[in-house]
């Protein structure tokens, strides 16, 4: 919900071009696309025409981004190419307590697998009439299975590499300097979402 809320507020920005779709997953899921695909998933800055003049237009250019959570475990070598291809890019980094991480992807991973996406993978809401989302809620009803499900799945690489913050941001770090990374608690984001904003804004060079 962090992320979604902050990809939403972000948009509101006339100067930032945010692609309509919140996770894009080009670095680990569509990168065979190419970069003609990539560079169409961001919109024409058209508000950002409209609410600044030509001058400030010109001192102000627009500010590309995305929001993809899963880039936090890209290996090495995607890092490096981001490096090689966009070496001033700024990073940030939402970090949710892991219990609370670990909860919501165990409550995904189980309403994708009654839909047959696989584990790992996400699905957009797309229209289900009334009857099959009662049914799709029943089936995804936590309380319906046991400890030992959860646990189970907990073990997966899936979940493992995702709570470890460590280990990515670490690789991140090894191509960035630690100027061009913010972390973000996301308690803070829940507690001052205002100057949470703030603080992503200055970060990013549109404040």
């Amino acid at each position: 919900a962090g992320t979604t809320w902050l990809h939403k507020m972000l948009r509101r920005n006339p100067r930032l071009s945010l692609p309509d779709q919140k996770e894009l997953h080009f670095w680990d899921w569509n990168r065979r696309k190419g970069f003609g695909w990539y560079s169409k998933q961001f919109t024409s800055t058209k508000e950002h025409k409209t609410c600044l003049n030509s001058k400030q237009q010109i001192h102000h250019p627009p500010l590309y981004g995305e929001i993809t959570p899963c880039y936090a475990v890209l290996p090495d070598q995607d890092i490096q190419e981001i490096r090689g291809l966009f070496p001033n890019v700024r990073i940030i980094f939402l970090a949710r307590d892991l219990i609370d991480r670990a909860w919501s992807a165990l409550l995904m991973e189980l309403r994708n697998a009654n839909r047959g996406v696989q584990r790992g993978n996400f699905t957009i809401e797309d229209d289900i009439d009334e009857r099959q989302q009662v049914k799709l809620d029943q089936e995804s009803d936590p309380e319906e299975y046991s400890d030992d499900y959860f646990m189970a799945q907990l073990t997966n690489e899936t979940h493992t590499c995702r709570s470890d913050y460590a280990s990515g941001l670490r690789r991140w770090l090894h191509h960035f300097p630690k100027e061009q990374l913010l972390i973000v608690d996301y308690r803070e984001l829940s507690k001052d979402p205002r100057e949470t904003v703030k603080q992503i804004m200055t970060h990013i060079g549109s404040s």
